[in-house]
Protein backbone atom coordinates (compact mmCIF):
# COMPACT_ATOMS: atom_id res chain seq x y z
CA UNK A 1 0.00 0.00 0.00
CA UNK A 2 1.18 3.50 -0.79
CA UNK A 3 0.15 6.11 1.30
CA UNK A 4 0.35 9.95 0.23
CA UNK A 5 -0.67 13.59 2.16
CA UNK A 6 -1.14 16.52 0.21
CA UNK A 7 -2.51 19.26 2.18
CA UNK A 8 -3.57 16.92 4.94
CA UNK A 9 -5.95 14.76 2.74
CA UNK A 10 -4.62 11.41 2.44
CA UNK A 11 -4.23 9.34 -0.66
CA UNK A 12 -4.42 5.35 -0.27
CA UNK A 13 -3.74 2.95 -3.39
CA UNK A 14 -4.13 4.76 -6.76
CA UNK A 15 -5.34 3.17 -9.96
CA UNK A 16 -6.04 5.13 -13.12
CA UNK A 17 -8.36 3.61 -15.65
CA UNK A 18 -11.00 3.76 -17.98
CA UNK A 19 -13.50 2.66 -15.16
CA UNK A 20 -12.63 5.02 -11.85
CA UNK A 21 -13.51 2.92 -8.85
CA UNK A 22 -16.60 1.23 -9.86
CA UNK A 23 -17.27 -0.43 -6.29
CA UNK A 24 -16.10 2.57 -4.17
CA UNK A 25 -18.41 5.33 -2.79
CA UNK A 26 -15.87 8.44 -2.72
CA UNK A 27 -15.96 11.69 -1.31
CA UNK A 28 -14.29 14.47 -3.93
CA UNK A 29 -12.87 17.70 -2.51
CA UNK A 30 -10.43 20.35 -4.36
CA UNK A 31 -7.24 18.95 -4.40
CA UNK A 32 -4.68 21.24 -6.33
CA UNK A 33 -2.36 18.78 -7.27
CA UNK A 34 1.61 19.65 -8.39
CA UNK A 35 2.53 18.87 -11.87
CA UNK A 36 5.29 17.05 -9.97
CA UNK A 37 2.60 15.03 -7.68
CA UNK A 38 0.91 14.62 -11.22
CA UNK A 39 3.66 12.82 -12.88
CA UNK A 40 4.09 10.42 -9.43
CA UNK A 41 0.17 9.66 -9.62
CA UNK A 42 0.76 8.89 -12.92
CA UNK A 43 3.39 6.54 -12.95
CA UNK A 44 1.85 4.68 -10.52
CA UNK A 45 -0.20 1.28 -11.20
CA UNK A 46 -2.64 -0.52 -9.19
CA UNK A 47 -4.06 2.27 -6.63
CA UNK A 48 -6.88 3.44 -5.49
CA UNK A 49 -7.98 6.78 -4.42
CA UNK A 50 -9.86 7.75 -1.55
CA UNK A 51 -10.57 11.08 -3.29
CA UNK A 52 -10.39 12.07 -6.96
CA UNK A 53 -10.58 15.31 -8.49
CA UNK A 54 -11.79 15.69 -12.32
CA UNK A 55 -9.53 18.09 -14.34
CA UNK A 56 -10.24 19.71 -17.80
CA UNK A 57 -8.66 22.42 -19.72
CA UNK A 58 -10.89 24.33 -20.82
CA UNK A 59 -11.29 25.22 -24.46
CA UNK A 60 -11.22 28.96 -25.28
CA UNK A 61 -13.93 31.15 -24.25
CA UNK A 62 -13.61 34.78 -24.88
CA UNK A 63 -15.62 37.45 -22.29
CA UNK A 64 -15.08 40.75 -23.79
CA UNK A 65 -17.50 43.99 -23.75
CA UNK A 66 -17.55 45.52 -27.14
CA UNK A 67 -19.51 48.41 -28.54
CA UNK A 68 -22.99 46.45 -29.05
CA UNK A 69 -22.49 43.94 -25.86
CA UNK A 70 -22.10 43.97 -22.19
CA UNK A 71 -19.76 41.02 -20.80
CA UNK A 72 -19.27 40.23 -17.32
CA UNK A 73 -16.71 38.06 -15.89
CA UNK A 74 -17.56 36.00 -12.67
CA UNK A 75 -15.35 36.18 -10.41
CA UNK A 76 -14.24 33.92 -7.93
CA UNK A 77 -14.81 34.73 -3.85
CA UNK A 78 -12.82 35.63 -0.74
CA UNK A 79 -14.00 34.23 2.30
CA UNK A 80 -16.59 36.40 3.24
CA UNK A 81 -18.11 36.88 -0.21
CA UNK A 82 -16.55 39.69 -1.94
CA UNK A 83 -15.72 39.55 -5.63
CA UNK A 84 -11.56 38.92 -6.19
CA UNK A 85 -10.43 38.60 -9.97
CA UNK A 86 -7.51 36.99 -8.68
CA UNK A 87 -9.36 33.83 -7.05
CA UNK A 88 -10.52 30.85 -8.45
CA UNK A 89 -14.74 30.34 -8.93
CA UNK A 90 -15.54 27.67 -6.78
CA UNK A 91 -18.24 25.80 -4.95
CA UNK A 92 -18.62 22.49 -2.47
CA UNK A 93 -20.76 20.76 -0.64
CA UNK A 94 -24.49 21.92 -0.34
CA UNK A 95 -23.55 25.85 -0.92
CA UNK A 96 -24.67 28.59 -2.74
CA UNK A 97 -22.50 30.50 -4.93
CA UNK A 98 -24.20 34.19 -5.88
CA UNK A 99 -22.37 37.37 -7.57
CA UNK A 100 -24.38 40.74 -7.79
CA UNK A 101 -23.55 42.84 -10.99
CA UNK A 102 -23.58 46.11 -11.29
CA UNK A 103 -26.93 46.84 -12.54
CA UNK A 104 -28.84 44.60 -10.00
CA UNK A 105 -29.11 41.24 -11.67
CA UNK A 106 -27.47 38.29 -9.32
CA UNK A 107 -25.84 35.46 -11.42
CA UNK A 108 -26.57 32.05 -9.28
CA UNK A 109 -25.54 28.84 -8.56
CA UNK A 110 -28.39 26.94 -6.70
CA UNK A 111 -27.36 23.40 -4.67
CA UNK A 112 -29.81 21.32 -5.94
CA UNK A 113 -29.98 17.16 -5.30
CA UNK A 114 -27.16 16.24 -7.60
CA UNK A 115 -25.02 18.99 -7.91
CA UNK A 116 -26.09 22.87 -8.72
CA UNK A 117 -28.39 24.67 -11.43
CA UNK A 118 -27.82 27.85 -13.14
CA UNK A 119 -30.03 31.08 -12.29
CA UNK A 120 -29.53 34.85 -13.27
CA UNK A 121 -32.11 36.58 -11.09
CA UNK A 122 -33.20 40.16 -11.78
CA UNK A 123 -32.70 41.54 -8.45
CA UNK A 124 -31.32 39.91 -5.21
CA UNK A 125 -33.39 38.40 -3.09
CA UNK A 126 -35.05 40.99 -1.20
CA UNK A 127 -36.57 42.27 -3.93
CA UNK A 128 -39.30 40.91 -6.40
CA UNK A 129 -37.42 39.05 -9.04
CA UNK A 130 -37.37 36.44 -11.75
CA UNK A 131 -34.78 34.01 -13.15
CA UNK A 132 -33.80 35.30 -16.73
CA UNK A 133 -32.29 31.93 -17.73
CA UNK A 134 -35.72 30.18 -17.94
CA UNK A 135 -35.64 30.21 -21.74
CA UNK A 136 -32.95 28.36 -22.61
CA UNK A 137 -34.01 25.08 -24.42
CA UNK A 138 -34.92 22.72 -23.88
CA UNK A 139 -38.42 23.12 -22.49
CA UNK A 140 -39.62 19.94 -22.01
CA UNK A 141 -37.06 17.53 -21.64
CA UNK A 142 -33.73 16.94 -19.61
CA UNK A 143 -30.95 17.95 -18.84
CA UNK A 144 -31.09 21.66 -19.59
CA UNK A 145 -27.73 22.77 -19.87
CA UNK A 146 -28.48 25.27 -16.71
CA UNK A 147 -28.41 22.06 -14.75
CA UNK A 148 -24.94 21.11 -13.85
CA UNK A 149 -25.20 17.01 -11.98
CA UNK A 150 -22.58 14.36 -11.03
CA UNK A 151 -24.53 11.59 -13.24
CA UNK A 152 -23.85 13.80 -16.15
CA UNK A 153 -20.53 12.75 -16.25
CA UNK A 154 -21.38 9.02 -15.51
CA UNK A 155 -22.23 5.83 -17.62
CA UNK A 156 -25.60 4.69 -17.19
CA UNK A 157 -24.69 1.96 -14.69
CA UNK A 158 -22.81 4.36 -12.81
CA UNK A 159 -19.55 2.00 -13.23
CA UNK A 160 -17.23 4.64 -15.37
CA UNK A 161 -17.02 7.82 -17.43
CA UNK A 162 -19.67 9.04 -19.75
CA UNK A 163 -18.61 7.48 -23.19
CA UNK A 164 -21.77 9.10 -24.62
CA UNK A 165 -24.56 6.47 -23.52
CA UNK A 166 -25.79 9.26 -21.52
CA UNK A 167 -27.08 12.32 -23.39
CA UNK A 168 -26.43 14.67 -21.22
CA UNK A 169 -24.38 18.40 -21.87
CA UNK A 170 -20.69 17.93 -20.37
CA UNK A 171 -18.24 20.70 -19.63
CA UNK A 172 -19.74 23.76 -21.17
CA UNK A 173 -22.99 25.00 -20.87
CA UNK A 174 -23.64 27.53 -22.76
CA UNK A 175 -27.64 29.26 -21.89
CA UNK A 176 -29.65 32.07 -22.61
CA UNK A 177 -31.40 35.01 -20.60
CA UNK A 178 -33.94 37.56 -21.40
CA UNK A 179 -34.14 41.03 -20.21
CA UNK A 180 -38.39 40.93 -21.62
CA UNK A 181 -39.08 38.79 -18.88
CA UNK A 182 -38.76 41.45 -16.00
CA UNK A 183 -41.69 42.71 -14.80
CA UNK A 184 -43.94 39.33 -16.20
CA UNK A 185 -44.96 36.61 -14.45
CA UNK A 186 -42.97 33.85 -15.77
CA UNK A 187 -41.89 31.92 -18.85
CA UNK A 188 -44.18 29.57 -20.61
CA UNK A 189 -42.87 27.64 -23.44
CA UNK A 190 -46.10 26.99 -25.29
CA UNK A 191 -49.67 26.06 -24.48
CA UNK A 192 -49.31 22.11 -24.31
CA UNK A 193 -46.81 19.83 -25.40
CA UNK A 194 -47.96 19.73 -29.16
CA UNK A 195 -48.40 23.79 -29.46
CA UNK A 196 -45.81 25.72 -30.92
CA UNK A 197 -43.58 27.83 -28.80
CA UNK A 198 -45.01 30.42 -27.27
CA UNK A 199 -41.87 32.32 -26.54
CA UNK A 200 -38.33 31.57 -28.65
CA UNK A 201 -34.73 33.09 -27.70
CA UNK A 202 -33.35 35.24 -29.19
CA UNK A 203 -29.35 34.99 -29.58
CA UNK A 204 -28.90 38.20 -29.89
CA UNK A 205 -30.69 38.51 -26.43
CA UNK A 206 -29.10 37.51 -23.38
CA UNK A 207 -26.14 35.04 -23.55
CA UNK A 208 -24.20 33.16 -21.19
CA UNK A 209 -20.95 30.67 -20.75
CA UNK A 210 -19.98 28.57 -17.86
CA UNK A 211 -16.72 26.31 -18.31
CA UNK A 212 -16.51 23.22 -16.08
CA UNK A 213 -12.97 23.41 -14.90
CA UNK A 214 -12.54 20.95 -12.52
CA UNK A 215 -15.27 18.89 -10.48
CA UNK A 216 -15.42 16.16 -7.88
CA UNK A 217 -18.41 13.26 -7.54
CA UNK A 218 -19.91 11.20 -5.35
CA UNK A 219 -22.58 8.43 -4.64
CA UNK A 220 -20.32 6.21 -7.20
CA UNK A 221 -21.97 2.42 -6.40
CA UNK A 222 -24.06 1.34 -9.93
CA UNK A 223 -26.79 1.60 -7.57
CA UNK A 224 -26.74 5.56 -6.81
CA UNK A 225 -26.54 8.27 -8.87
CA UNK A 226 -23.83 9.92 -8.87
CA UNK A 227 -23.80 13.54 -7.34
CA UNK A 228 -21.27 16.59 -7.86
CA UNK A 229 -20.01 18.02 -4.42
CA UNK A 230 -17.48 20.07 -5.84
CA UNK A 231 -16.85 22.38 -8.85
CA UNK A 232 -14.58 24.98 -10.05
CA UNK A 233 -15.36 27.10 -12.79
CA UNK A 234 -15.11 30.14 -15.09
CA UNK A 235 -18.38 31.70 -16.25
CA UNK A 236 -19.12 35.29 -18.66
CA UNK A 237 -22.78 36.55 -19.32
CA UNK A 238 -23.13 38.81 -22.00
CA UNK A 239 -26.06 41.11 -23.33
CA UNK A 240 -26.91 44.20 -25.85
CA UNK A 241 -26.64 47.56 -24.84
CA UNK A 242 -29.22 50.16 -25.32
CA UNK A 243 -29.22 52.90 -27.12
CA UNK A 244 -28.76 55.05 -24.30
CA UNK A 245 -25.81 53.15 -22.78
CA UNK A 246 -23.99 53.41 -26.30
CA UNK A 247 -24.50 57.17 -26.15
CA UNK A 248 -23.16 57.67 -23.01
CA UNK A 249 -20.10 55.29 -23.48
CA UNK A 250 -19.70 56.89 -26.94
CA UNK A 251 -19.23 60.45 -24.98
CA UNK A 252 -16.71 59.13 -22.10
CA UNK A 253 -14.32 57.55 -24.49
CA UNK A 254 -14.73 61.13 -26.13
CA UNK A 255 -11.67 63.66 -25.06
CA UNK A 256 -13.93 66.84 -26.08
CA UNK A 257 -15.48 68.26 -23.39
CA UNK A 258 -19.24 69.37 -23.81
CA UNK A 259 -20.62 73.43 -23.21
CA UNK A 260 -22.72 72.06 -20.33
CA UNK A 261 -19.27 70.68 -18.67
CA UNK A 262 -16.90 73.79 -19.57
CA UNK A 263 -19.90 75.61 -17.96
CA UNK A 264 -19.78 74.08 -14.62
CA UNK A 265 -16.20 74.47 -14.20
CA UNK A 266 -16.24 78.21 -15.03
CA UNK A 267 -19.11 78.59 -12.47
CA UNK A 268 -16.78 77.05 -10.05
CA UNK A 269 -13.94 79.26 -10.82
CA UNK A 270 -11.73 78.14 -13.29
CA UNK A 271 -10.42 81.24 -15.02
CA UNK A 272 -10.31 80.65 -18.56
CA UNK A 273 -7.67 82.94 -19.55
CA UNK A 274 -5.15 81.21 -17.70
CA UNK A 275 -6.49 77.60 -18.08
CA UNK A 276 -7.97 75.47 -21.08
CA UNK A 277 -10.23 72.27 -20.05
CA UNK A 278 -8.22 69.60 -22.36
CA UNK A 279 -8.23 66.16 -22.16
CA UNK A 280 -4.88 63.87 -22.43
CA UNK A 281 -5.90 60.55 -21.30
CA UNK A 282 -9.10 58.91 -21.17
CA UNK A 283 -11.55 59.71 -19.40
CA UNK A 284 -11.69 63.48 -19.85
CA UNK A 285 -13.14 63.86 -16.39
CA UNK A 286 -13.92 62.20 -12.73
CA UNK A 287 -17.07 62.06 -10.55
CA UNK A 288 -17.37 60.97 -7.29
CA UNK A 289 -17.00 62.19 -3.98
CA UNK A 290 -13.36 63.56 -2.75
CA UNK A 291 -13.87 65.65 0.04
CA UNK A 292 -16.64 63.37 2.05
CA UNK A 293 -19.45 65.62 2.52
CA UNK A 294 -21.61 63.30 0.80
CA UNK A 295 -22.08 65.66 -2.35
CA UNK A 296 -20.60 65.35 -5.84
CA UNK A 297 -17.62 66.59 -6.80
CA UNK A 298 -15.76 66.64 -10.31
CA UNK A 299 -12.81 66.12 -11.87
CA UNK A 300 -11.69 67.50 -15.62
CA UNK A 301 -8.34 67.08 -16.89
CA UNK A 302 -6.67 71.22 -17.69
CA UNK A 303 -3.58 72.58 -19.24
CA UNK A 304 -1.98 75.96 -18.52
CA UNK A 305 -1.90 78.60 -21.36
CA UNK A 306 1.21 80.06 -20.09
CA UNK A 307 3.28 77.02 -20.56
CA UNK A 308 0.95 73.63 -21.37
CA UNK A 309 1.19 72.19 -18.11
CA UNK A 310 -1.30 69.49 -17.67
CA UNK A 311 -3.16 69.38 -14.70
CA UNK A 312 -6.19 69.04 -12.92
CA UNK A 313 -9.21 71.05 -11.43
CA UNK A 314 -11.19 69.51 -8.85
CA UNK A 315 -15.18 71.25 -8.56
CA UNK A 316 -16.40 70.32 -5.39
CA UNK A 317 -20.28 70.40 -4.72
CA UNK A 318 -20.28 72.72 -7.65
CA UNK A 319 -18.68 75.89 -5.87
CA UNK A 320 -15.49 75.24 -4.42
CA UNK A 321 -12.32 74.81 -6.22
CA UNK A 322 -8.95 73.04 -6.31
CA UNK A 323 -6.07 73.22 -9.71
CA UNK A 324 -3.89 70.13 -8.52
CA UNK A 325 -0.89 68.13 -9.99
CA UNK A 326 1.02 70.83 -11.51
CA UNK A 327 3.67 71.32 -8.91
CA UNK A 328 6.91 69.38 -9.37
CA UNK A 329 6.86 65.69 -8.05
CA UNK A 330 3.10 66.05 -8.17
CA UNK A 331 3.19 65.72 -11.67
CA UNK A 332 -0.22 64.52 -13.86
CA UNK A 333 1.71 64.81 -16.84
CA UNK A 334 3.69 61.72 -17.22
CA UNK A 335 0.39 59.85 -15.67
CA UNK A 336 -0.96 57.13 -17.88
CA UNK A 337 -4.01 56.57 -16.50
CA UNK A 338 -6.31 58.01 -13.56
CA UNK A 339 -8.67 57.06 -11.59
CA UNK A 340 -11.26 57.76 -7.97
CA UNK A 341 -11.25 55.11 -5.75
CA UNK A 342 -13.23 54.36 -2.33
CA UNK A 343 -11.33 54.51 0.51
CA UNK A 344 -11.82 51.28 1.41
CA UNK A 345 -11.22 49.70 -2.31
CA UNK A 346 -9.98 46.54 -2.84
CA UNK A 347 -8.22 47.34 -5.72
CA UNK A 348 -5.45 49.29 -3.40
CA UNK A 349 -2.78 48.36 -1.02
CA UNK A 350 0.34 49.40 -0.74
CA UNK A 351 3.42 49.71 1.57
CA UNK A 352 3.61 53.20 3.65
CA UNK A 353 0.20 54.04 2.18
CA UNK A 354 -2.44 56.48 4.01
CA UNK A 355 -4.09 55.82 6.45
CA UNK A 356 -7.56 55.02 4.61
CA UNK A 357 -9.59 55.08 7.77
CA UNK A 358 -8.42 58.55 8.24
CA UNK A 359 -9.36 59.82 4.92
CA UNK A 360 -13.00 61.66 4.20
CA UNK A 361 -13.83 60.42 0.59
CA UNK A 362 -12.51 58.87 -2.20
CA UNK A 363 -8.92 58.49 -3.06
CA UNK A 364 -7.50 60.38 -6.94
CA UNK A 365 -4.95 57.65 -8.31
CA UNK A 366 -2.95 58.70 -11.04
CA UNK A 367 -0.15 56.52 -12.40
CA UNK A 368 2.52 55.24 -14.77
CA UNK A 369 2.33 51.54 -13.87
CA UNK A 370 5.16 50.42 -12.76
CA UNK A 371 6.98 53.26 -12.58
CA UNK A 372 5.22 56.03 -10.42
CA UNK A 373 1.77 56.50 -8.79
CA UNK A 374 0.58 59.64 -7.00
CA UNK A 375 -2.75 60.27 -4.14
CA UNK A 376 -4.71 62.80 -3.39
CA UNK A 377 -7.41 62.80 -0.28
CA UNK A 378 -9.13 64.70 2.04
CA UNK A 379 -8.53 64.44 5.64
CA UNK A 380 -9.39 66.54 8.16
CA UNK A 381 -11.14 68.61 5.78
CA UNK A 382 -7.37 69.20 3.98
CA UNK A 383 -6.99 68.11 0.89
CA UNK A 384 -3.53 66.01 0.91
CA UNK A 385 -0.84 64.13 -1.54
CA UNK A 386 1.38 61.76 -1.13
CA UNK A 387 3.71 59.65 -3.22
CA UNK A 388 2.81 55.87 -3.12
CA UNK A 389 5.74 54.48 -5.17
CA UNK A 390 8.09 56.18 -7.77
CA UNK A 391 11.07 54.20 -9.73
CA UNK A 392 13.97 55.45 -10.65
CA UNK A 393 15.27 54.16 -13.76
CA UNK A 394 19.31 53.59 -13.76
Amino acid sequence: MITMSLHTRSFVRVDFGVNILPSLSMNIYNHRLSTAFKHLIASMTSVYLLSIVFSFSASAQTCEANIERHAVKILGQTDDGTPNKFIPSEIYGNHNFAQKLDNGWVFRLGASRYGWKIYLFSADENTANIDLTQVTPPFRTVPNPREIEGWHFRNAANTGINKGDVNAPQHLREFFFSTALIGTGGFKSSKGADQPPMFEADPNDGRGWLKILDFGLTDLEPSQKAKMNYLKFKACLTWPKTDAEKRIEANAKSPIFLPAEKEIFGSCGVDFSKYTLKASKLPRLLSGDIDGDGAIDTIAQIERNRDRRPGLAVCRAGSYLDIIGMKDGHGFARATSWKLLARDSKEFGYEGEPDRTKMDGDMLVFENPEKYMNIYYWADGKLKFQSIYHYIEP
